[in-house]
């Protein structure tokens, strides 16, 4: 593979798109064949997302003559910009996937009219009989019931998630469930819809499904905790979420979880455990803007007054969510500024009012009227 490879390194350039560069066999790979003369005569172009930080190996390795660091959104931001710029369109699978199945069932079928296995002859029949069904669903002839299960209703769920119309996404989702109920990815969208629209109850149950169907992974005891959290079960929240620790193998959904039980010791005015919680999630990334807050909450009721304000002005310039803006500044008592970034984050998300409601940075606002009419209204 390494004689292929530096061959082929004589003869073009590359481009490295979605690779952090960590693998040694890889880099040492790279390494030597960017020595040689006459390698990449085109270049070597290493993309690279904005905030990725590049190991002292790929440092070292793009301080060559011929290597270039190409800056991109991400992977598929870039991947969508290039397919535009060659002037391609979407595949008929997807463009049109009805017209591409179609095509794809007449190239199976037609030249299997004089086939004598058994096996092979069922199968054929059988498919012979779900194309009648589409046809029968196409013109109308079959039950509703045909025809939903034909309809992606998760992807259109998703899509209304992804604009923040949750009460139409759970239109959505909910028959995707009854499409495939064991959906993980469904009723986790499920849960997050729920919230987002005060069903807090139905968002607990929902949780505790998608506990009894993967009690080994960490997502339904997370967001159980947070329905638990939304009702007020504060302690509960907490156990649900040391519960979701317990399940949690990577360091991101580790951090995740602390930033949230950190939440709830907060409400629970559990101050020390909080700040541990807010500490090792900052341990995991230093620079999550959420745990920040939350650390800084912690410290005001701690009476480190001084030092919190010290480290959200210094932070405050480049924090760019809305809503951690407007937590931020309720943290540091300013109120005008909390209020002016929490009605733009509301403007943009719904959800954020429903957040509000019960973030506890926000708790010295709670009867504060101009806040109550912005979460309430």
């Amino acid at each position: 593979m390494r004689d292929k490879f530096v061959q082929f390194a004589t003869e073009y350039g590359l481009v490295v798109v979605g690779y952090g560069g960590n693998d040694r066999s890889i880099m040492d790979i790279l390494d030597m064949t960017l020595r040689s003369a006459g390698c990449f005569p085109n270049g070597l172009y290493w993309c690279i997302r904005n905030k990725d930080k590049a190991s002292k190996k790929l440092q070292r390795l793009m301080l060559r003559d011929n290597a270039y660091w190409v800056e991109i959104e991400g992977f598929d931001e870039f991947m969508a910009e290039f397919h535009e710029g060659l002037g391609l369109t979407l595949p008929d699978a997807v463009r049109d996937p009805y017209k591409a199945t179609t095509e794809r069932l007449n190239t199976f079928i037609l030249p299997m009219e004089d086939v004598k296995h058994p096996i092979i002859k069922d199968d054929i029949a059988e498919l012979e009989e779900q194309v009648k069904t589409f046809e029968q669903v196409v013109s109308g002839e079959a039950p509703q019931e045909e025809f939903d299960r034909l309809v992606p209703y998760r992807f259109l769920g998703d899509r209304e998630h992804q604009r923040h119309d949750y009460e139409n996404a759970l239109v959505y989702y909910e028959k995707a469930l009854i499409q495939n109920p064991k959906e993980f990815h469904t009723m986790l969208r499920m849960v997050s819809s729920y919230d987002s629209t005060e069903q807090f109850q139905k968002a607990l149950d929902l949780s505790e499904k998608m506990i009894s169907q993967a009690p080994n992974d960490f997502m339904g005891y997370w967001v159980k905790g947070r329905s638990l959290f939304h009702l007020g079960k504060v302690e509960d929240a907490i156990a649900s979420y040391t519960q979701a620790l317990k399940y949690a193998g990577e360091e991101s959904q580790q951090r995740r979880v602390l930033i949230s039980r950190s939440n709830a010791l907060l409400t629970a005015r559990n101050w020390k455990e909080a700040l541990s919680d807010a500490e090792m999630a900052l341990q995991i990334l230093p620079e999550d803007d959420a745990a920040v807050i939350n650390k800084c909450l912690a410290l005001r009721k701690l009476g480190g007054e001084e030092e919190v304000k010290k480290i959200l002005k210094d932070i405050l310039p480049e924090m760019k969510p809305k809503y951690l803006r407007a937590c931020a500044f309720a943290v540091l008592g300013d109120k005008k500024n909390m209020l002016k970034e929490l009605k733009a984050a509301i403007k943009e998300d719904t959800a954020r009012r429903v957040f509000a409601k019960f973030d506890p940075d926000f708790v010295d606002y709670r009867e504060d009227a101009d806040f109550q009419k912005l979460v309430c209204g």
